[in-house]
């Protein structure tokens, strides 16, 4: 029944495409939970690679899907780091749903038989030089006090999203679009989370790497839910 289900998703999702622009479109293949947390279903993405066939990438395609799996990595070990310092709930419900978005990313290097820079790598441990430096600091401030690992978690999100942005840029696949979108659809939402839980503990949070007006945009909407509908959902890319 299930296998049923995504196929009738799929098609659904392709037939859309041949009426509405491709920028404007993607599939849906999250989950969200209540509190915003956003998971990848690697079974569907995997469906929807099945239908398609094997192109050959471009060099900046293939070095963006190599970053974005460790970036994923990043967000997901940084946040089980402050998970154990502070054990708040919220950093492992993420953690956790990040392991899924760099799954996903797995997926597709797997899909178009690249080299897995994060194969071999452990918790905390990176290929890319500057993920590395980054995981480093990031978690030296997160550990300070809780305040200090909240902002580190709005942050990681922010970077996120846009590195999501400039990457969507660089191809015109349409699978690898797909996993971007999403991955960034759930950068939004956990960047509500982190935000939320900011203010739950009587502080406030200023944006760090958006822009004010896409930051604006990003917060004043609420939590984006999964497998609605194939369009894109939340606020449409800006330039930075």
């Amino acid at each position: 029944m299930k296998k049923l289900i995504i196929i009738a998703t799929l098609s659904i999702f392709l037939s859309a495409c041949t009426n509405t622009p491709a920028e404007n479109m993607y599939i849906d293949i999250t989950n969200v939970n209540e509190e915003g947390v956003t998971t990848i279903e690697t079974e569907m993405l995997n469906s929807i690679l099945d239908n398609q066939t094997i192109v050959e990438l471009t060099n900046d395609e293939i070095t963006d899907l190599k970053y974005m799996r460790e970036e994923e990595k990043l967000a997901h070990d940084v946040y089980f780091k402050l998970y154990e310092t502070h054990k708040l709930q919220a950093f492992q419900n993420i953690a956790n749903s990040e392991l899924t978005h760099t799954e996903a990313v797995k997926t597709l290097l797997e899909n178009y038989k690249i080299d897995d820079p994060a194969e071999n790598n452990t918790q905390g441990e990176f290929e890319n030089e500057a993920l590395q430096e980054l995981y480093t600091t990031l978690t030296k401030q997160g550990e300070q006090n809780l305040k200090e690992a909240l902002k580190v978690g709005a942050l990681i999100e922010e970077i996120d999203i846009i590195d999501l942005q400039n990457a969507i840029q660089r191809t015109e696949n349409n699978e690898i679009i797909t996993v971007y979108e999403n991955l960034m659809k759930g950068s939004r939402n956990h960047l509500r989370a982190f935000v939320k839980n900011i203010e739950k503990n009587g502080n406030t949070y200023t944006n760090q790497k958006l822009s004010e007006l896409e930051y604006n945009e990003i917060i004043n909407i609420e939590t984006e839910k999964g497998r609605e509908s194939g369009v894109k959902q939340g606020p449409k890319r800006g330039a930075q």
